[in-house]
C-alpha cells in the first residue's frame, strides 16, 4: 500500500486516526498552518509534494522565478491548451483520481468518506437538474 493511501485510510477509518484528524482540523492549528503555507518558506515543500503526487508540471503555468509559496503553487493555473473548451462541462480540477459516474437525481457521490448528492455539491436545485442524465 502506498504511503499516502495508508495515511488516508488511517486518518479516516480508524479511531486513533479520527482523533488525530480532529486535532489537525482545529481552526487555530489551521490558521497557523495557513500562515506558513502562504509564506516564502513554504516553497521548500513544493518539490516533495510534486514528486509524491506525481504531478505533471508541463500542464501548468509556472511564474517567472517560481511559485512564491505553497498556496501560490496550490492555486496554480492550467495552460490554456489543457482547459476544457466545452462550456457545459462540470469539472473540479485537482491533483487526484478522476471519477466518471452517471448523474441522476438519485446518484450519490462519495468524497473522503462523506456522501453528497449533485444538488448538495452545487447548492442549487435548478443547476443540479441541468446535469441530470450526464456523467
Amino acid at each position: 500500500m502506498k504511503k499516502e493511501s495508508f495515511s488516508v485510510v488511517f486518518l479516516y477509518q480508524t479511531i486513533p486516526g479520527r482523533m488525530i484528524l480532529k486535532l489537525l482540523v482545529n481552526p487555530k492549528l489551521s490558521e497557523r498552518v495557513s500562515v506558513f503555507l502562504s509564506s516564502p518558506l513554504s516553497r521548500l515543500v513544493i518539490p516533495g509534494f510534486i514528486r509524491s503526487n506525481s504531478i505533471e508540471m508541463k500542464r501548468f503555468v509556472v511564474p517567472y522565478g517560481g511559485y512564491r509559496s505553497f498556496n501560490d503553487f496550490f492555486t496554480r493555473r492550467l495552460k490554456d491548451r489543457y482547459k476544457s473548451k466545452v462550456v457545459s462541462d462540470l469539472i473540479s480540477p485537482c491533483d487526484g483520481l478522476l471519477s466518471v459516474i452517471d448523474i441522476d437525481e438519485n446518484c450519490v457521490i462519495n468524497i473522503k468518506h462523506s456522501k453528497y448528492s449533485v444538488k448538495e455539491l452545487l447548492r442549487d436545485k435548478r443547476l443540479s437538474k441541468k446535469y441530470s442524465g450526464g456523467t
